[in-house]
Order: structure tokens, then sequence, then C-alpha cells
């Protein structure tokens, strides 16, 4: 489990809303967020949700450029945790989410690109809910909640398929 302090809430909505993306995908392709639900300590969760945001961004910036990132994100927190904190929230809203919109449009994914949207103009409207007094805790099943969004993003659109996405043109 981490806990932080969230110094910029609305960004944090936004890169915290974009994962219900998934909801407009097919019911049978949600079958890992039961993931959720397996009682798995705090480490074997923590490992995989690393795991995972290795993947998740490697369709962005190639798994070189992802290691880099998230190396710095390590070293980041083992100095100043908000620094950390607050590189990777600039990384997801105001990049990952915008190339994910860019994604959507380039492909003509109309539905993605709406549910995707309302998520995350609704996790901006609720942060609240999200943040407690801009405190995010970061649990166990919210790390599996995260993996689980990897697993079916990444499945549909990214390193687990056949999609372009994951396999740029120069």
């Amino acid at each position: 489990m981490f806990v932080f302090d969230v110094d910029l809430p609305f960004l944090f909505a936004v890169a915290a809303g974009h994962g219900f993306v998934d909801f407009g995908r097919p019911t049978e392709e949600l079958f890992p967020y039961l993931f959720v639900f397996l009682p798995l300590g705090s480490l074997i969760s923590t490992v995989t949700f690393f795991f995972a945001s290795l993947l998740h961004f490697s369709s962005d910036i190639t798994l070189l450029g992802s290691l880099v990132l998230h190396t710095l994100f390590l070293v980041l927190d083992y100095f100043h945790r908000p620094w950390a904190v607050a590189a990777g929230i600039f990384y997801l809203s105001l990049f990952h989410v915008p190339l994910l919109m860019h994604s959507f449009v380039k492909r003509r994914m109309w539905g993605e690109l709406l549910v995707l949207f309302i998520s995350v103009v609704a996790a901006a409207a609720f942060k609240d809910v999200l943040l407690n007094e801009n405190v995010f805790i970061f649990s166990e099943w919210k790390q599996r909640i995260v993996s689980a969004h990897v697993f079916v993003h990444e499945r549909a659109h990214g390193c687990l398929s056949d999609c372009p996405r994951s396999k740029k043109k120069m």
C-alpha cells in the first residue's frame, strides 16, 4: 500500500479516470477484473502492478522508454515522493491519456473515445470520492484494479494485440 498527497487533484482525476474506458469493451473481455477479488498480499499486488505499468507505458514509449521512465519514478520517489507522484500524474494526464485519445480518433473508435471522455469528466467531477482531503490511498486492491485495466487494455489495443499502435512506423 502506498499513501501520498495529491497536489494536482484535477490531473490526478484525469489519470485515474482513464481506466474506465475498459467498460466500453465487450463483457467477455473484462474477466481480468476478477483478479481484484483474489486474496493476494501486498507484495504480489505491488509487483504485478509494477510490471503491468511497465507493459502499459511501453505501448506509448517502447519498453526501453518505459524502463527509463519507471527508473526515474523510483529515483524521484527515493529522494522526494511528491516529485514522483507529480511526475506520474503529469505523464498519465498530459501524455498517456491524450495519446490514447489520439489513437481512438485515428482508428475511428468513437465509442471508446466517448467512454474515455465520459470517464475522465466523471472522475474530475467526483475527484473528492477518489481522494480523501487530497490524500490517495493506493491499496493492494486498487493496484489490482490498475493491473486488470492494463491487461484488458493491452489485450484490446496494445502490446498484447495485433493492434498497430504497438507497432509504430518510423
